[in-house]
Parts: structure tokens; C-alpha cells; sequence
């Protein structure tokens, strides 16, 4: 067969156009991944025939699917030069060669074949030259296909247009699970890049001013290189504040066994039931997360802080605490720059959530079993957040919301942002094989977790007597370096920008003397010996200040994004003459190297900033030690943190002084005067009424303390108002923030009363009982299905469902789990359930055997 016409032409255009696909077809060509295919003629034209082991003959692909494909490539509004297509599945070619004829706008067009006896086949029976001629196709064949890598190589094409997929039916029966995945796993990395795109063009710029502002925290917090592995096999508790939160935090509360992780939506929900983090982790950028911690600060002073840099940085600079440390997923001023040259070990994995935060430090930390309370990554009833939280949306209708697993075998529903959490959440689970217990019996199922209730975890997990507190102190937490490195490092790094942004100047003069000197589009003597040069010095100037361009594309993507989209149309243009593409492609240069220019200059701004505090740090730091005892350098040192913004600092030296001499009101008046600055009115009110028991003539505490009260009444007016136009959400938010400052107000509880009750009679509860007996025998089966096909922890989560929604059958129900566990050799989680049927009735000799033989085991 390989000797016919088209192979003979198709595998020599083939071996000049593709070498490596050549390559590994020629390496494949034993493959009998899907036994023997042949062609078949039939009446609706070519299409494959396998012939399998046992000699029956079936299609690879029903050609009323290809039908459907070639519909659909013709119905598509037609593709951009910045679109990209994909195509999974070649068959015999049809569908790639129809887009070709009908796309003239020559998008990207991107060909994957898992199956190199399938291509091979294509090469036999059809002529490809239009195919393999055009001049935007890649194919990847047979060992090729790495979906990382060939993601990773169009990580900057995918997210400028639309992706359009065209995925060959190929028949399941035939190829395995092997297609499958291939589709599943590229539709997911293709909205993964699409998704860090977009949330990088809306924030990028925000996220490298908060980078920036955050840097005195970063490097004056210990590194998070010196806190890896140091709490290894200590059970950790990691609190979101999912609606699931409220019923866990009663078992909580009888453990003190666990290092316990609050994210900053959580932390509100936690202090009420007075449980004290040991960690709290902030990530959101965006200015309104401080409300979230805000009425707090005050409690979390010996509670320690992981960041991301790209935080609000009102999260962190008036995080009161002093233990604190700073990480990143992909931030390319701290990975390419100041985490290598300091050594801060702070490059985590994809985040894109405080709870993936959370998790990938007590990862990181060595902590195992990492414990989800509240991570329900879904709505439950209609609740998005637990009754502690800030925010708590309450969706109108469900048609914007994605339906999904959830673990007790009914649907679920997500905003697509939490889809996307939990995707990341699985795959970072995966990655790290790290225990991972998820306790959020009716929010989404979660991959590669177990699933066990908070009662059972806490009975079985956090047993062993454990001194978190001890293992806290213990760490030295020392900061990441000395302000005098600190300040030689971001010197080093403004001089390098600044010669960057001088080099783009002289490179974009350069291109504007070439188009100026051939005087536009129209006089293109010597234009290309002219441009050679240049274009040749733009590669290696690319090459040379790599680190520096992904910095910029990262934190200005949105002035890049139409650049590449020009340069993407320039690659595409075909009626146009090879000067005129010249020109078409210095134009673009010209272009980058402005914006290349502006965005360091930028940049240098925002570093000279941070730079310019350093220094002023430094010199009074430097000042106060050499003589440590005395008041006023101390004064002076709470002053410069306090004018550099960093209010965590200026709190510390603040009450240094006053444990130095108590007596001197200076402190105090400076320190009242910065909590309400800094708008942390629970630290104000406390401060205020030490120092007017302390200094009751003193005329200027007074003044503090009247500001102070002021402020307290009208969060207090705001609330009645808010109550009497009912607006009930407002009204609990602000009398929330009245209690933490004036708890024994009576005036509050005729209205806290009201709103207890309103919430409780309008929030949809599940309904322990809302299934009949359909219900109940349609899941069971689900169960038995899972367990069937080896996915035991779906049919535990399953039965964890059944167990809260049919209590009656708790004890049939805890002796299935039992058995689940003894399949997984599980047997510490399989005693417990088979305890908890036995108290619940269900005795016998079976199951004191099954106990005994348990405990037999240790």
C-alpha cells in the first residue's frame, strides 16, 4: 500500500514540512493500537474500518459524525488570523481540508492524532498537498501529543481569539479511554490558559502595584523556604467559608489537635465561636477582601499571615501580627528576580483562590492529613458563603450557575469561577499526593480526596495530643534578608530596567528612520537589507531580556494583547508583497518597543517608591541602634513606619515604647491615632480606654477617644437606618461590626433577635427528609455502581449523603462505609463506621466479628 501515488507525494511534503511528526510516524509504523484499519467506500464517502482481534470489523468513526463536523466547519462564523483551531482526530482528512478551503483568513490550525496507524492510513488514501502546504498548520502525531507541551507552546495564540474545537467521534469502544482523556484534558488546559489570561489583562496592573507595596512584608516576614517541612505529618485544618462551615464548627471547637488554616473569608465565622486560627491566608487583590479582616486585627496579633504578594495590601500591612510570610504562583518580579537572589523559596503552585492558598501551604509545610472544612466549592440551598462571612450571594435563578457532582450523588450548582477552583484545586491534589480529607458532606465531589464527615475526622484524625502552639514557637522567625540587601537588590533591578527601557527607545528610533528614509509603504529600495539587521538585533534583544519582557507582558497584557494580535494578522496576510510585510512587521516592532518603553518606566516608578521607604527605614532603623534606650528614636522609628505605610511595623514600635515607659502618653496618642487612620476601630477603642484610665486630664486623649465613639454611634445609626428600609443584609453586616465594639449595648438585641429569626425562617435549609423512597433507592444504586467500577470514595460520599438525608438508616448505612473501607484497607476509618452502626443498633455476631478483628489490628 505505501507504494501508491499519495503516500509516495504525501510522506515526502510531509518529511520537508513536519520532520518530527515524519519521525515519530516512521517510529509508530508497528502500532497496533488499533489493530488493522483499511478504507471503506461507502455511500457516504471514505471513512476507516478497523478489523479487531477477533476478526469482526466495525467503523472508527460513524460518517454521519463526520457529516456533522463538515456542517459544522461551514456554519462557523468564519475564523480570525487570532483564532486558533483544533483538531482532535484526523480521520481520513476531510474535516482539516474542508476548514483550509473555507477559512481564507488563515487562522492558526492545530491538528492532534493520538493514532498513528490513523494518519498513516490518511497519507495512503488522500492527496494532502493543500494540507500539508499550509503555511499556519502544526500536527502533532502518535508520541507527540504532550498536551502540556503543545498548550504551553501556544500559551500566547489560544487566549487572543476564539479556540474552535472539532473533535473526531471516534468509536470508545475501539480506542479506550485514551481519546477521552486526550479531549478532557485539552479543553481543560485550554480554559486554564484562557483563564489566567483574562484574569491577568483585567488585573495585571493592580496585582503589580500590590506586589510592590507589599514587598516590605515579604522581606521583613520569614522566607517561606525556611518554614518548608516544618510541621510535616501534623494534621492541618484548612477553613473556607462555604455554607457547610457553620454545622462543622461545633465539632471544631472540641479539638485543639490540628493546626488550624482560616482563610480571611472565614476568620469572622471562626472568632465567633472563639477558635483561633494559628494561620490566616489572604489572596484576593481587590480592595473590598479588607472587610473581610478589618473588624479582626486586633484578635490575630500572635496569629501568623501567609500572603500572596499580590494582596490587597491593606490585608497586609495592617495585619497586626508579626509572623508572616509571602508567596507567589506565577509573579515574575518575585520568581525571575528577587526570590532567586534572596533566597525566599516562595513559588507555589497554581492559585487562583485563597483556599488554593491555604492548601498548597499546609502542603508545603509538610502537614498531612490536610483537612477541607467549608471548602464546598458550591452553592448549598441558596447560600453561597457561611453566616459568618462578609459577602454571602444569594443567587436569584440557577441559570448562570453550572450543575456538577456533588458528593452525596445529587447535582450541585457552581458559578463558574468555583468550577474552575475545583479543577485547579484536583490537580494540585494530584500533584502533591498529599492526604486530603474533604469534609463537605452536600458541596462539590472533589478528586483524589476522601471523603469523611467532621465528626468521624475528628474522632479518627485528631486523636493524638498535639502542642501547636509549641511547634509555633518554635520556628525562628527571622525576616528574609537585611534592608541593606534588600535595598542594593531593587537598586540593581531599576538600573537594569532603566538600560531595557533606553535600548527600546534606540530600537524603536531605528525602525522609525528605516520607514521614514523609504517614506512609507511605496518606496521599498533597499528596505529589506536596510531592515535585516534589525530585525535579526530584535530576536536577540528578545532572547537577551527575556526575563524583563515576561515581567511586562505579564502586568501590562493588556496594552500587549493587541500586538500579538497584529502580529498574528501580519503572519497571516498572503496577497501582500514581502516588503509590504516588512513593513507590516517593523510598524509592529515599532509598536512593542513603545509599550515595552512606558510600561518599565512605569515600573521604575512604582520600584523607586518602595525603594525611596526602604531607605527612609534603613536610616532611622539604623539611627535607633546605636542607642536602643531611647524614647524618642523609638518614637521616630513608629513615626517612618508609620509615613512609609507600613502599619503592622509602626503598631510593634508603637508598643515597644510603651512597655519601655508606660507613664509617657506620646505612644499611646500615636497609636490611637494610627488605628484610626488605619480604620482598625476595635484596636482604637481598646487603646483609647487603656490610655484615658492611664491619662484622664490628658486633653488630646480625650479628643481620640471622642473619634473614636463617635464612629461607634454611627454604626449604629446606620444599622437602625438600614433596618427600618430592610435591607436586612446591610443591617446584619453593620450590627456584626457594632457587637465587636460594643458588645453589651441592650439597644442591639430587640434587632439581633429580629434578624436571627428572619434568617432562620427565609434560609433554605436542606431538608433532612426531601427524598422518598425512589430517592433513596436510585442513590443506593449510584453507590453500589461506584464501588463497582473501583470508585470507592464517590460511593462513600454517596452513602455520607444517604446518612444525613435518612437517619433513621444510619446504622445499614455506617456498615456499608465500614465495608467500602476494608476494600481501600482503610480499616482506622472502617472500625469507626462499624462502631457508630452498632450504637445505632445494628449488633450481631457478624459485626462484633468485624470489630474485634479490627481492633485486632491496632
Amino acid at each position: 500500500m505505501k507504494n501508491n501515488i499519495y503516500f509516495c507525494k504525501n510522506s515526502v511534503a510531509l518529511r520537508s514540512r513536519f520532520p518530527e511528526a515524519y519521525s515519530s510516524l516512521n517510529s509508530s509504523i508497528k502500532d497496533d493500537s488499533l489493530a488493522s484499519l483499511n478504507f471503506d467506500i461507502g455511500s457516504h464517502g471514505q471513512t476507516i474500518q478497523v478489523c479487531k482481534r477477533s476478526g469482526k470489523t466495525s467503523l472508527l468513526y460513524d460518517p454521519t459524525s463526520l457529516e456533522k463536523m463538515l456542517h459544522d466547519i461551514a456554519s462557523k462564523p468564519p475564523p480570525d488570523p487570532y483564532d486558533t483551531i483544533f483538531f482532535i482526530g484526523i480521520g481520513l482528512c476531510h474535516a482539516p481540508l474542508s476548514a483550509i478551503q473555507r477559512y481564507n483568513k488563515k487562522p492558526r490550525i492545530i491538528i492532534i492524532e493520538p493514532y498513528p496507524a490513523v494518519f498513516n492510513l490518511a497519507l495512503n488514501t488522500k492527496n494532502l498537498s493543500d494540507l500539508l502546504s499550509y503555511d499556519r498548520l502544526d500536527l502533532f502525531i502518535g508520541k507527540q501529543v504532550n498536551l502540556k507541551r503543545i498548550i504551553n507552546k501556544y500559551e500566547k495564540n489560544i487566549p487572543l481569539g476564539r479556540t474552535l474545537l472539532f473533535i473526531h467521534s471516534y468509536d470508545h469502544a475501539i480506542t479506550g479511554t485514551k481519546y477521552r482523556l486526550i479531549v478532557h484534558e485539552l479543553m481543560h488546559r485550554i480554559k486554564m490558559i484562557r483563564d489566567i489570561w483574562n484574569t491577568t489583562r483585567r488585573f495585571g496592573k493592580q496585582m503589580l502595584e500590590n506586589s510592590i507595596a507589599n514587598l516590605p512584608s515579604l522581606l521583613s516576614g520569614t522566607p517561606m523556604g525556611a518554614l518548608r517541612d516544618k510541621f510535616k505529618g501534623v494534621p492541618a485544618i484548612c477553613f473556607a467559608a462555604g455554607p457547610s462551615l457553620d454545622e462543622a464548627l461545633p465539632e471544631i471547637k472540641k479539638t485543639t489537635n490540628a493546626l488550624l488554616i482560616a482563610c480571611d473569608s472565614a476568620v469572622g465565622s471562626l472568632l465567633k465561636e472563639n477558635i483561633q486560627p494559628h494561620v490566616v491566608a489572604t489572596a484576593d487583590s481587590h480592595l473590598a477582601n479588607i472587610k473581610k479582616l478589618r473588624p479582626h486585627m486586633h484578635r490575630l496579633t500572635n496569629t501568623m499571615l501567609v500572603f500572596g504578594v499580590e494582596s490587597n495590601p491593606d490585608n497586609v500591612r495592617c495585619y497586626l501580627g508579626r509572623r508572616r510570610t509571602g508567596v507567589t504562583a506565577y509573579n515574575k518580579l518575585i520568581t525571575n528576580w528577587l526570590a532567586p537572589n534572596l533566597k525566599l523559596g516562595c513559588q507555589f503552585p497554581q492559585m487562583t483562590s485563597v483556599m488554593h492558598l491555604a492548601v498548597s501551604f499546609a502542603t508545603a509545610i509538610g502537614a498531612e492529613p490536610i483537612i477541607l472544612v467549608g471548602v464546598d466549592l458550591a452553592y448549598i440551598g441558596k447560600r453561597s458563603h457561611s453566616s459568618g462571612a462578609v459577602f454571602n450571594h444569594i443567587p436569584e435563578k440557577k441559570s448562570n450557575l453550572i450543575a456538577i457532582n456533588g458528593v452525596s450523588g445529587d447535582v450541585v450548582h457552581a458559578p463558574p469561577p468555583l468550577v474552575a477552583d475545583r479543577i485547579i484545586l484536583e490537580q494540585n491534589i494530584d500533584q502533591s499526593q498529599v492526604r486530603m480529607i474533604n469534609t463537605s458532606l452536600r458541596g462539590a465531589f472533589i478528586e483524589n480526596s476522601e471523603i469523611k464527615s467532621i465528626a468521624e475526622v475528628a474522632e479518627t484524625e485528631l486523636g493524638e495530643q498535639l502542642n501547636v502552639n509549641a511547634l509555633m514557637e518554635s520556628i525562628a522567625w527571622e525576616p528574609a534578608s537585611d534592608n541593606e540587601r534588600i535595598i542594593a537588590e531593587v537598586a540593581r533591578l531599576i538600573e537594569r530596567l532603566a538600560g531595557f527601557a533606553s535600548q527600546c527607545e534606540k530600537q524603536s528610533d531605528a525602525v522609525r528612520q528605516i520607514l521614514k528614509r523609504h517614506g512609507g509603504r511605496y518606496n521599498f529600495a533597499g528596505l529589506e537589507s536596510d531592515s535585516n539587521g534589525l530585525i535579526g538585533g530584535d530576536e536577540r534583544f528578545q532572547n537577551e531580556n527575556n526575563d524583563l519582557i515576561s515581567l511586562i507582558e505579564e502586568s501590562f497584557l493588556d496594552e500587549i494583547q493587541p500586538i500579538l494580535k497584529q502580529s498574528e494578522i501580519n503572519d497571516a496576510k498572503t496577497k501582500t508583497s514581502k516588503n509590504e510585510k516588512i513593513v507590516d512587521q517593523l510598524t509592529n516592532i515599532q509598536l512593542k518597543y513603545t509599550v515595552f518603553r512606558q510600561s518599565a518606566n512605569t515600573l521604575i516608578g512604582y520600584l523607586k517608591t518602595v525603594a525611596k521607604n526602604f531607605a527612609k527605614m534603613k536610616k532611622q532603623l539604623d539611627l535607633f541602634a546605636t542607642d536602643t534606650g531611647n524614647y524618642q528614636h523609638r518614637i521616630d522609628l513608629a513615626e517612618c513606619f508609620r509615613d512609609c505605610g507600613e502599619i503592622w511595623q509602626a503598631v510593634n514600635a508603637y508598643l515597644q515604647c510603651i512597655d519601655t515607659d508606660p507613664q509617657r502618653p506620646v505612644a499611646y496618642k500615636g497609636l490611637i491615632q494610627l488605628y484610626i487612620d488605619a480604620q482598625l476601630w476595635a484596636a482604637a477603642n481598646e487603646m483609647a480606654a487603656t490610655a484615658r484610665t492611664i491619662f484622664p486630664d490628658d486633653e488630646d486623649v480625650g479628643r481620640l477617644e471622642k473619634m473614636v465613639e463617635n464612629h461607634i454611634d454611627s454604626i449604629f445609626y446606620q444599622m437602625n437606618a438600614a433596618w427600618k428600609t430592610g435591607d436586612v443584609s446591610k443591617s446584619k453586616r453593620l450590627l456584626d461590626a457594632y457587637k465587636l465594639l460594643r458588645d453589651d449595648d441592650p439597644q442591639v438585641r430587640e434587632i439581633e433577635t429580629d434578624i436571627d429569626l428572619l434568617e432562620n425562617s427565609s434560609l433554605e435549609k436542606p431538608d433532612m427528609n426531601h427524598a422518598g423512597s425512589a430517592d433513596l433507592q436510585a442513590r443506593f444504586k449510584q453507590a453500589v455502581q461506584a464501588v463497582k467500577n473501583q470508585d470507592i470514595e464517590r460511593g462513600v460520599g454517596i452513602l455520607e449523603g444517604l446518612c444525613l438525608d435518612f437517619p433513621d438508616l444510619t446504622a445499614k448505612l455506617r456498615s456499608q462505609i465500614g465495608d467500602c473501607r476494608i476494600l481501600q484497607k482503610n480499616y482506622k476509618s472502617a472500625l469507626w463506621n462499624f462502631l457508630k452502626a452498632w450504637q445505632h443498633g445494628l449488633r450481631g455476631d457478624e459485626m462484633k466479628r468485624k470489630i474485634d478483628l479490627l481492633r485486632s489490628y491496632g
